[in-house]
């Protein structure tokens, strides 16, 4: 069996909470030590985020320790949720000659009557390219007796592998089931749950069944729910559908709600630097001028998207703006990116520009050479060779010298 470190982000269990929120399933800080050797009590702020909660803290919780005995007998155990963290954990354990793991689940999986706890015996195996385990989740995608819920998750899980293994199993076996689900939605969140895996499932599909969930997602940026006209402008995004600019940008000029209209904006300026690739020049020069405006946007992540799409398209014409809006950005963590678009513009730009121009464009670029970020360091390099500034030899020189990132220092 293929060594592959498996992607198990299928049963995330969080520890750390919202500030205004308490976990699901809190575990008592004596467990937490008791359970995992490495726990650190947390002294900070309030959380927002956190890592996922090691599976083995989580059977710990109920008792069950990480050895190949206790996780075998724990495939058996009368909670689902615990079957499911037992056959991530054997599949975590497992070692070169560690089959007896992976033989238990394999013989477990058959008679598993919980869907959730099939689906997470299913997706540990095919985590490591096991056939049963993706002949089971193509099982169980196509199954209609299955809830929406658990069709979503078996998607999601399905995708996980296929990220892991592309050429081992496909989403588009669900493409049927999900298309039928969307048929018999009738309320707004199974509409949220559908619209949020199109995009996984896209890909794999034929031209009419792709065209189908373009189609449905489209309709969906007028429904009356806001988390569904999001989910359906990120849908959109990441099927690439350029063809859907001008709706989502009617659906930004219509919604009432300002929170979902960032969001949708930041899907639409995702999604802008392909459809400008793909317009009329007349036409793709307005958008162009609309992406010069946002980069003087309120919304910082709104100044970052239209920096990086006037990168995207090459639009020379805009390398003093995103100069000028480098030079007077005040949010330190937006200059990376736009010192990266800078960088990215600055051989095209530089082909045309006056010789009295060049010398203080050349000069910053080598400033950027001792960037905090080892890609801008690399971009500063690159830039700097591709318009032949003999004069920053030495300063190239310099910065290979004081470059701690071997990678960055082959590259420049």
């Amino acid at each position: 069996m293929a060594s592959v470190k498996p992607l198990l982000f299928a049963f995330t269990l969080t520890v750390a909470s919202c500030a205004a929120q308490t976990p699901l399933n809190p575990i008592p800080e004596a467990v937490q030590k008791a359970c995992d050797p490495n726990y650190k009590p947390y002294t900070g702020g309030p959380i927002t985020s956190g890592p996922p909660m090691p599976f083995s803290v989580a059977l710990c919780e109920h008792g069950i320790d990480t050895s190949e005995t206790s996780l075998i007998a724990a495939l058996k155990n009368s909670d689902p949720v615990v079957r499911s963290l037992a056959a991530y954990q054997l599949v975590l354990n497992r070692k070169a000659d560690g089959i007896p793991g992976i033989q238990a689940i394999q013989n477990a999986l058959p008679s598993e009557s919980n869907a959730r706890a099939r689906m997470g015996m299913a997706s540990a195996l095919a985590s490591v390219g096991d056939p049963l385990g993706a002949k089971t989740l193509v099982s169980m995608c196509s199954d209609a007796s299955l809830s929406l819920e658990d069709t979503v998750s078996v998607v999601n899980q399905i995708a996980i592998a296929e990220y892991s293994r592309p050429n081992f199993i496909s989403t588009g076996v669900c493409a049927d089931v999900v298309l039928a689900e969307f048929d018999r939605a009738s309320q707004s969140y199974q509409r949220t749950e559908l619209v949020s895996v199109l995009s996984k499932i896209y890909k794999n599909v034929p031209k009419e069944k792709a065209d189908r969930m373009v189609t449905d997602a489209q309709n969906l940026l007028a429904d009356e729910s806001p988390s569904t006209r999001m989910e359906a402008g990120r849908a959109l995004a990441e099927m690439d559908s350029t063809a859907s600019i001008d709706l989502m940008r009617n659906a930004i000029q219509k919604e009432p709600g300002s929170g979902i209209r960032l969001m949708l904006q930041l899907q639409y300026l995702t999604l802008l630097p392909s459809a400008i690739k793909s317009m009329p020049k007349a036409q793709a020069d307005l958008k162009i001028v609309e992406l010069q405006g946002l980069l003087q946007d309120k919304d910082r992540q709104v100044r970052t998207l239209a920096s990086h799409g006037l990168a995207q398209v090459g639009s020379t014409a805009s390398f003093e703006l995103i100069r000028d809006a480098l030079l007077h950005e005040d949010d330190p963590s937006l200059c990376t990116g736009m010192q990266r678009d800078f960088l990215a513009l600055l051989p095209s730009w530089y082909k045309d520009a006056p010789k009295s121009q060049t010398g203080p464009i050349i000069a910053e670029a080598e400033h950027m050479l001792a960037g905090y970020l080892p890609l801008v360091r690399m971009d500063a390099a690159h830039a700097l060779a591709q318009i032949g500034s003999i004069s920053s030899i030495d300063s190239i020189r310099a910065a290979i010298r004081n470059e701690k990132i071997d990678g960055a220092r082959v590259s420049m």
